[in-house]
């Protein structure tokens, strides 16, 4: 009898009741693999944590709901609802997920967001294939389309003079991360840096990288990263015949200047500690993003006065 691969989903949240159950209910559906479902709740409200709980329940009929510092003696269920006491972060949240699915004997570890539909039943099955093609590969993701049909994946970093000068285009272009056009590259090939949103990274890669970065809260993610890969020799694998939804609503992102101020601060924490930057490069960068800033505060008091 062949021992299908454990792979651990790990889907973490933060008042995500909208969007949880449309989650779980695709990835209950996935086939080919040992799919263990792991949820860990970023201290949520009281009412939506509760909602999500009921979600988990009723679609992955566990009843496993634990704290997140919490490994039980039997791993034979197929999901957990992992609670942590405080809202950690993309990195630290998720890895929670990732050291317990490792404790439980996961061969690798599929990060997925909960806005995120995985509607193929062999996607997980389709990215382990995309790990095992080559020892040499770390991360498998593949295409990932938002609701309005654009391609989210594969990235790539901008270079100094496009990022420097990047508060000039803001008004007409705010993502700052450069997208490959899909449709220019071939169906199956080795990448720069993939999106958070979704992708597949192997137990051995994650133990080698020493699990994510925890010196970030929220955004970078992707391209600290792209940087450990690349540092340890391992690859990033795109799947371009694969894909996923973003069912990500713009309108849902909160306000732009605290966006913005996280972002900052995890892109100087980026260029100090992974990018290679000079020191005046850096300081260059940090006066671009200070403009930004500014920019940003401004035109929020002129919209605070306009509504007064």
């Amino acid at each position: 009898m062949t021992t299908l691969p454990r792979v651990g989903a790990v889907v973490l949240t933060y008042n995500s009741d909208k969007d949880l159950a449309g989650c779980l209910q695709t990835l209950v559906n996935q086939e080919g693999v040992d799919l263990r479902i792991i949820v860990v709740d970023n201290n949520s409200d009281a009412s939506s944590r509760a909602k999500m709980i009921e979600d988990f329940i009723s679609i992955t009929r566990s009843s496993v709901v634990l704290r997140a510092d919490h490994i039980p003696a039997d791993f034979d269920q197929g999901a957990y609802f992992l609670q942590n006491h405080r809202n950690a972060g993309y990195s630290a949240g998720n890895n929670i997920g990732a050291r317990f699915a490792l404790a439980i004997g996961c061969d690798a570890i599929l990060v997925v967001n909960p806005d995120v539909r995985v509607s193929n039943p062999s996607y997980v099955s389709r990215l382990v294939e995309g790990l095992g093609a080559d020892n040499s590969v770390g991360i498998a993701a593949s295409q990932i389309v938002n609701l309005s049909g654009d391609e989210e994946n594969p990235m790539a970093e901008l270079s100094f003079w496009k990022e420097f000068a990047w508060p000039l285009t803001m008004f007409s272009s705010r993502d700052l991360r450069k997208k490959v056009e899909p449709d220019t590259l071939p169906r199956r090939r080795f990448v720069e840096k993939v999106s958070g949103a979704c992708f597949m990274i192997s137990a051995d890669a994650m133990q080698k990288i020493g699990f994510f970065d925890e010196n970030v809260f929220l955004y970078c993610e992707e391209a600290i990263l792209a940087h450990q890969m690349k540092d340890l020799g391992l690859k990033i694998a795109f799947l371009g015949d694969l894909s996923v939804q973003h069912a990500h609503e713009p309108t849902e992102k909160g306000d732009a200047y605290r966006r913005f101020a996280f972002w900052s601060a995890s892109r100087r924490y980026f260029h100090e500690t992974y990018s290679g930057r000079s020191s005046f490069e850096r300081s260059l960068l940090l006066l671009s993003r200070a403009t930004l800033l500014i920019a940003l505060r401004f035109r929020r008091a002129l919209s605070r006065l306009r509504y007064r």
